[in-house]
């Protein structure tokens, strides 16, 4: 019987430590993979409901520097937080190239701008149905009178808008 008795200890045991080392080497990758899905489900669920559209453009061109004034709308029904605009792209492209404009929170040479259409700052969030009012200065827009330029907006999560537009001049 005391044979047996060691013997049964010795599976269970070993049984035990099997368990353990299968519990240690599955859990972190069951975790890792269900945090994973998790963030998927909400990166998606962000860009569904997140869409904006350009209502108004227009572009000033100038012998030295370019202005473009545009104007688009939270049309999803996800509120955009102020840190996502904070850290949205401009591009400008026009006959003579492209560039990534730089954000900066007043807008000088080869930087762009963004307020509330009405000219006030925005605190947390850009609510479904608002406005934003985007100031862009970029040497690419500069002596395009009478020509295309393109200028896309987007967001860090993917989602973009962008206008053609016909520059004017000063």
């Amino acid at each position: 019987m005391s044979s047996e008795t060691i013997t049964s200890a010795i599976f269970l045991i070993t049984a035990v430590l099997a368990l353990a080392i299968l519990v240690n080497a599955f859990f972190p990758v069951m975790h890792q993979t269900a945090s994973t899905f998790s963030d998927s489900v909400d990166s998606v669920g962000d860009a569904i409901g997140t869409e904006i559209k350009v209502t108004y453009a227009y572009i000033h061109s100038g012998l030295s520097q370019g202005e473009a004034y545009v104007f688009i709308k939270n049309v999803g029904s996800e509120r955009i937080s102020k840190r996502s605009l904070d850290s949205a792209e401009v591009f400008v492209e026009s006959p003579d190239g492209a560039a990534r404009v730089p954000r900066a929170d007043t807008a000088s040479s080869n930087q762009w701008q963004y307020r509330a259409y009405d000219n006030s700052a925005i605190h947390n969030w850009l609510l479904q149905g608002e406005t934003l009012r985007i100031v862009i200065k970029s040497d690419t827009l500069r002596n395009t009178v009478g020509k295309e330029d393109t200028i896309t907006f987007a967001l860090p999560n993917g989602i973009s808008t962008k206008i053609t537009a016909s520059a004017g001049g000063f």
